[in-house]
């Protein structure tokens, strides 16, 4: 047998099974980046859920309560539970389930999301009403450290 011919062979034979394999990789990674960023997508999502339950609430239940000065321990653990129903409603199987698949605990992800976003919320509250005042003479807010 000629040698080159042989020689020849056995590269393309090597080279037909290496593009197979780095095909079969590059595929494999594309699919990965693709769920990764479905992942991402949903757990988004999510997130923005629970933030305008988050906001909801505190509209509809919080803000009236703390205006008649009922915001006791007791509507605290109600609000949050309002919040939770209102966020289990609104998340789809599929994202409850990237956030399993991400952070392994689903309640606790929404315990610690839901408390960030209130802290946040009341934060920046707090925060707006700290450094604003109102200039009576062109009622336009002013910060008041400039």
């Amino acid at each position: 047998m000629d040698w080159e011919k042989l020689l020849a062979y056995i590269l393309e034979s090597l080279v037909v099974l290496l593009a197979t394999v780095v095909l079969s990789y590059g595929a494999s990674l594309l699919k990965k980046k693709v769920k990764n960023e479905e992942i991402s997508r949903l757990i988004d999502r999510a997130t923005k859920i629970v933030a305008d339950s988050v906001l909801l609430i505190n509209q509809t239940y919080v803000d009236a309560l703390k205006q008649e000065g009922k915001f006791d321990k007791i509507a605290q653990a109600k609000a949050f539970e309002k919040c939770k129903q209102k966020v289990l409603a609104l998340l789809s199987v599929e994202a409850r389930e990237a956030i399993y698949a991400t952070y392994g605990d689903f309640e606790q992800w929404l315990k610690t999301t839901i408390e960030a976003n209130v802290r946040n919320e009341k934060y920046t509250g707090y925060l707006t009403n700290d450094l604003l005042e109102i200039d009576e003479s062109s009622e336009k807010p002013i910060a008041e450290h400039e």
